[in-house]
């Protein structure tokens, strides 16, 4: 004997337009919104610079803007510190090259 089954699954429409949006971050969803790892996630919340963490119990949740804020701003100082580092490398002579344009080409030493 076999019956015709019939689900019908009724979906609010901020739903279906996208509207819906997650007011907090945790490691269950940082990947599918931020794109970020869990583990990279965590590692973040626990730097002196991160923005408030609520702990229920093992999941660590953090407000969707004071969040992405954070990640803005580290963006930013990311951008900055490479050209800082690179002309920490620099000795004098090199400075002065670049000062005029030149930049000596770094090659490696062979054998």
């Amino acid at each position: 004997m076999t019956e015709d089954l019939e689900l019908r699954v009724v979906l609010p429409p901020t739903l279906l337009a996208g509207g819906a949006r997650a007011e907090f971050f945790s490691q269950a969803n940082c990947e599918e919104l931020l794109g970020l790892p869990r583990r990279r996630f965590l590692e973040l919340l626990r730097r002196h610079d991160a923005p408030p963490v609520a702990e229920v119990g093992k999941l660590r949740l953090v407000e969707r803007e004071p969040m992405l804020a954070y990640l803005r701003a580290l963006k930013k100082r990311q951008a900055v510190q490479p050209a800082a580092a690179e002309e920490e490398a620099l000795d004098g002579a090199d400075r002065v090259l670049q000062e005029v344009g030149a930049m000596p080409e770094r090659r490696r030493r062979v054998g």
